[in-house]
């Protein structure tokens, strides 16, 4: 067995994270990432259009927002004995590099909806897989899975007092505890979010 890499990604918690969790209890250790992919980042005309160095089709409070975010997941994963890695994307790119830096031979993440995501997960799927590694996503976000919200017949609910029986019905999972400790492999280099 060895080291499993979360990440992180709109979810940046410890606690009631399910990719998370699943990395700790399934690794040897837990190499903790956030990749600040192209999408937030832009060369120097789009920046100074943008006001803010770095930031593309991110604003500058949203972007501080996303830094502070990530110095308070540091500061918590320290707490459980990790270090939080900060890379730049693509994905498909810095994540490879990583498992090739740690031995580690699996990513997990949670699910996000969207073409964005969607296309970014695929890229990084198959560049893990043309290295024998893996994506695992995890289904984090919603508390019943829209699959089981349909009629009998597999359509969406059209009339709200059926739709609210059927979830008030569903068995909702309680919220995921914090994983005991991070202790993954130490690297030689990473970044600081206060940094960016």
């Amino acid at each position: 067995m060895s080291a499993i890499v979360h990440w992180f990604r709109r979810d940046l918690r410890v606690g009631d994270n399910t990719a998370l969790f699943h990395a700790a209890r399934d690794g040897d250790g837990v190499v903790p990432v956030f990749v600040l992919d192209d999408h937030y980042l832009s060369g120097s005309d789009q920046a100074a259009t943008n006001g803010a160095a770095g930031t593309a089709g991110v604003g500058p409070a949203r972007f501080r927002f996303l830094r502070e975010s990530l110095e308070a997941l540091a500061a918590s994963v320290a707490g459980l004995g990790g270090r939080l890695i900060l890379r730049r994307g693509p994905a498909a790119e810095a994540l490879p590099r990583l498992l090739a830096e740690t031995g580690a031979r699996a990513v997990y993440a949670n699910a996000e909806i969207g073409p964005y995501p969607e296309s970014r997960d695929a890229a990084v799927r198959e560049a893990l897989f043309t290295r024998g590694a893996r994506l695992r996503l995890f289904q984090d976000s919603l508390l019943v899975d829209p699959e089981r919200m349909a009629t009998g017949a597999g359509d969406p609910y059209t009339v709200y007092t059926p739709f609210a029986r059927r979830w008030t019905s569903e068995e909702k999972a309680p919220p995921l505890p914090e994983p005991a400790s991070l202790d993954g492999q130490p690297l030689s280099h990473s970044s600081d979010p206060a940094g960016w």
